[in-house]
């Protein structure tokens, strides 16, 4: 993002849901604007929802309890699932993505969870930054292939809420 404006593929992800039931981002490419909600019941565990602005169903995310690390199933509309495992680490916030071939990515995050990039075979898929001087949590999110934002966005979600809502969720 340059001077506030974003390039063809990149996102910016606006969270907003301090008085609603639910949490609420504004997604912004280019001059394009949409909404995606998020929406979490009273669960143990996290159990994320994902709608686009025509409140078709996009992606659902649920957290597995009883594990060590933080571990997330991502279903996708398309039949598509997605496996988030945080790794241990010292001093980073590292995170395995599997499909269910069996395919790995790897995401990369910083210390203070601020940070990430996943990766497939060595490419760049995602790259993320969360914003500090923003009313709400705001990330700059770009994504090279637009036809996998649903995916990526349900996996940045997974990965906040593993590394910032940990607390709350337990």
């Amino acid at each position: 993002m340059v001077d506030g404006e974003l390039r063809e593929n990149e996102l910016l992800l606006k969270a907003s849901g301090l008085f609603h039931r639910g949490q609420v981002y504004s997604i912004r490419c280019g001059a394009k604007s949409t909404l995606l909600r998020q929406r979490k019941g009273i669960t143990l565990g996290a159990k994320i929802t994902l709608y686009d602005a025509q409140d078709l169903e996009v992606a659902y995310v649920e957290r597995e309890l009883f594990r060590l690390m933080p571990h997330y199933n991502i279903h996708l509309n398309n039949g598509r699932q997605l496996h988030l495992r945080k790794e241990f680490q010292f001093f980073r916030n590292d995170f395995s993505v599997e499909d269910e071939e069996g395919d790995s990515m790897q995401v990369e995050g910083s210390l203070f969870g601020y940070d990430f990039r996943l990766f497939d075979r060595g490419q760049l898929r995602m790259a993320c930054r969360k914003k500090l001087l923003s009313w709400g949590d705001s990330y700059e999110i770009h994504i090279p292939s637009p036809q996998d934002a649903p995916a990526m966005l349900a996996v940045m979600l997974a990965i906040d809420n593993a590394v910032h809502d940990d607390d709350n969720d337990q």
